[in-house]
């Protein structure tokens, strides 16, 4: 997978003054279905997912420290994905060092250079797929050490590094969501979704799935949800075992 992502992680850069302060952003342009990390939510993430996300990230990384928020549990996560990650091109880095404005930074210096771009980088992917706008959280000034990556060779390796460190976080994402988007969902109970057992017990569906339904016997309130595969219910109303409110009580 390294060299597609190699070829597939360009990045441009753009520069702009504004009295005496530069601003700088950057775009990877990323093959996110070729590397299978859709979220099937259009690269968005609904609040409800959120928690369930947060404790996947801290199940895989551990106690993400200083994180607020949602967003600061993701650049939290980015953080710590990178300091994984962060040793595994250095020394590529630094023989391509020459001719590029990292060429006077050596051992922890560069280090910690190529560090923060990364994490920042990686935190800007994080919360730009889970639909989040990262500006009030990420700043120009924390892309200002990119302008460093200013060659062919050194952006491509910062590129790699920052997409494959960006495709740990966002499996495990996509993996939490897509678990939680399999449980069953609550649903409203209303006269059409109440039944009775043989005639006798009253139950009403409270919850279900594509494959599966919840009920709970409206006479044995202590009693949890009990459940029932959609085509067991099914067999079951066609024998008349179980029938609707509405036609066990004749009118």
């Amino acid at each position: 997978m390294g060299g597609l992502l190699r070829k597939a992680a360009t990045a441009s850069l753009c520069r702009r003054a504004a009295g005496r302060s530069w601003y700088t952003t950057a775009t990877y342009r990323i093959p996110w279905k070729r590397i299978s990390l859709s979220l099937s939510l259009s690269g968005r993430v609904q609040p409800e997912h959120q928690k369930g996300i947060v404790k996947a990230l801290e199940s895989y990384f551990g106690k993400l420290e200083d994180a607020s928020g949602f967003a600061g549990t993701l650049l939290a996560a980015a953080r710590k994905a990178t300091a994984y990650t962060v040793d595994d091109r250095l020394d590529d880095l630094a023989a391509h060092k020459p001719g590029s404005l990292l060429e006077e930074l050596d051992g922890d210096i560069l280090l910690a250079a190529y560090s923060t771009v990364m994490e920042n980088s990686v935190g800007y992917m994080l919360l730009a797929r889970c639909g989040i706008e990262p500006a009030p959280h990420l700043t120009g000034e924390d892309f200002r050490g990119l302008l460093d990556f200013n060659t062919p060779s050194t952006l491509s390796i910062l590129g790699s590094a920052v997409v494959e460190t960006a495709a740990m976080c966002l499996s495990v994402i996509a993996r939490a969501v897509r678990g939680m988007q399999a449980a069953p969902v609550p649903l409203q109970s209303d006269a059409g979704e109440r039944y009775t057992l043989q005639g006798r017990w009253e139950l009403s569906v409270v919850g279900g799935d594509a494959d599966s339904i919840l009920y709970r016997f409206l006479d044995l309130p202590e009693q949890g949800p009990a459940s029932a595969s959609r085509k067991d219910f099914e067999q079951w109303l066609a024998a008349g075992f179980v029938q609707p409110v509405t036609a066990a009580i004749p009118a």
